[in-house]
Order: C-alpha cells, then sequence, then structure tokens
C-alpha cells in the first residue's frame, strides 16, 4: 500500500482542484464572489498545480533511483553469495586433499614402514587456493575469520611443501643409498639399516615422514574448523541463502599426529620405487 501512496495522495488532491476550480467558475458566474477573486484563485490553482507536479516528479524520480538501488543491491548479493560459495567449495578441496594424503599415510602402521616403505604417490589436488582479498571487500566485520583463513592457507601450503620435501628426500636421497647398501628387496633389520645407512639419511627418513604425518593431521583439524567458521558466517551475512555445507565425521579426526618409534631387531623389506613424478 506504501508504493502506492503517492499516486492516491494525487489523485485526491487533483479531484480537489478540480472541484475547486469548479466552484470559483461557478461563484464569479453567479457573481456571489467578487470577479477579482476569480484571478486570485486562479493564481493559487496554477501555484499549486505546479507545486504539486514538481512534488510527483521528484517522488516518481525518487521511486526509481530506489528500483535502481534495489536491483543493484540484489547484483551485488548475488556476487557476494557467489564468492562465498566459491571460497567454501575451494576450503573443501583443500580438505578433501589433505584427506586423501591421511589415508596414504594411514596405510601405514609402524614408523619405518612410513619413513622407508611409503612411496611417493599424488593422490591429491594441490593447485588450489582461497582467494582472501576478495573475501576481506565481503566480510569486513569477520577480522578473526578472515585471519583464521589466511593462517590455514599457509597450513595447506605448508603441508604440500612437506610433501614435496619427503618426496624428493625420498627418491633422490634415500632410495640410491640403500639401492648402493644393498637394502631393497630384501629383508633386512631396523640395526642394519641404522648401520649402513649415513646417519643423515637415516634419521632424515623418519623426520621427513614425520614431519608430513604431523603437518597433515594438524592441516585437516584447521581447515576443517576454518571450513566452519566460514560457513557459520556466510549463514549470519545472507541467511536467506544457500551455502554449500560438508558433514564431517569427528571420530576420524584424531589429534595425536605423533607416535613412538621403537627400534627392534625385527625384520623388514624395504621395496625399490621406479616412476616419474609430477610435483607442480
Amino acid at each position: 500500500m506504501k508504493n502506492y501512496q503517492p499516486e492516491i495522495l494525487g489523485t485526491l488532491i487533483g479531484l480537489a482542484l478540480l472541484n475547486l476550480w469548479y466552484l470559483s467558475g461557478v461563484a464569479v458566474e453567479e457573481q456571489t464572489l467578487p470577479i477579482q477573486y476569480d484571478f486570485f484563485m486562479r493564481a493559487v490553482i496554477t501555484l499549486v498545480s505546479a507545486g504539486t507536479g514538481a512534488y510527483f516528479a521528484f517522488s516518481f524520480n525518487n521511486r526509481i533511483e530506489d528500483q535502481k538501488s534495489a536491483k543493484q543491491l540484489i547484483v551485488r548479493i548475488g556476487k557476494d553469495v557467489a564468492i562465498l560459495n566459491k571460497s567454501l567449495f575451494n576450503l573443501s578441496r583443500e580438505i578433501n586433499s589433505i584427506g586423501n594424503m591421511k589415508i596414504r599415510i594411514n596405510q601405514f602402521d609402524r614408523e619405518i614402514d612410513l619413513a622407508f616403505n611409503m612411496s611417493v604417490e599424488k593422490n591429491f589436488d594441490s593447485n588450489v587456493s582461497i582467494d582472501i582479498d576478495e573475501l576481506t571487500l565481503i566480510l569486513t566485520d569477520s577480522l578473526p575469520i578472515l585471519q583464521q583463513l589466511d593462517n590455514e592457507q599457509v597450513g595447506f601450503y605448508k603441508t604440500v611443501e612437506s610433501f614435496n620435501v619427503r618426496s624428493d628426500f625420498f627418491l633422490n636421497r634415500l632410495q640410491p643409498e640403500m639401492l648402493e647398501k644393498g637394502l631393497l628387496d630384501r629383508k633386512a633389520t631396523l640395526e642394519e639399516i641404522k648401520e649402513k645407512l649415513s646417519a643423515g639419511i637415516f634419521q632424515g627418513a623418519f623426520t621427513s615422514a614425520s614431519a608430513l604425518k604431523s603437518n597433515i593431521y594438524i592441516t585437516e583439524k584447521g581447515l576443517i574448523e576454518a571450513f566452519k567458521n566460514l560457513r557459520n558466517a556466510c549463514v549470519e551475512l545472507y541467511p536467506e541463502h544457500k551455502f554449500m555445507n560438508i558433514e564431517f565425521d569427528r571420530s576420524v579426526i584424531d589429534n595425536q599426529v605423533k607416535k613412538s618409534m621403537r627400534f627392534s631387531d625385527q625384520e623388514y623389506i624395504f621395496k625399490t620405487v621406479s616412476y616419474s613424478l609430477n610435483l607442480s
């Protein structure tokens, strides 16, 4: 009803002015009023008509501007929602990548297998990121979330770099030395491996694998929390819109990252790995 108030008001004023004009004409014609009042009333009618026309023209222009602003707002909100959903999607891709890495390392229960037998297998997408600058223009009142997202992006890149470092070490240093020392494709005790490998290579095998595992678990937990916080902020900002969501199984989110390494005389079989790998 409020949208039609100017039209209704204009109609009423117009009818009143027509009625006034008619009565003034009748009054002059019947000489019930002095003739000079005719000029006065016509002047009043002209002024009121001009003022009324200007008012309604102004109201009409304002209404057009309001409609234009409303359309621009709808377009802007649509773009914001698209950017937010894109960020959620890319964040879910990062979580999926870390999850795939976690599945791989969980195939090896013992630290020695993780260090010496986990071959290089890239089963994740590292070319994914979130545009923090885009989100900064939208989540202007959510600085803690922006900082968290930025930190988790660094954590994701750090985990990918840990994978690259461990892969390079495994392919170019550990495997060649184990081959040179005759430790591949046969049974060998941990004591023999420790004795034949150089101290740097032996310790590096455990350190690089342990660092990768630690980063995977920590990054997974951080990305999941960041996803939840970002989605909550999206829903709070635009509750009338839909945002993608992921169901997480808390039972698989393990906070215990490092396991103790036990050295014994048990025999292990270490296998040769030979294939090309793209670490981009």
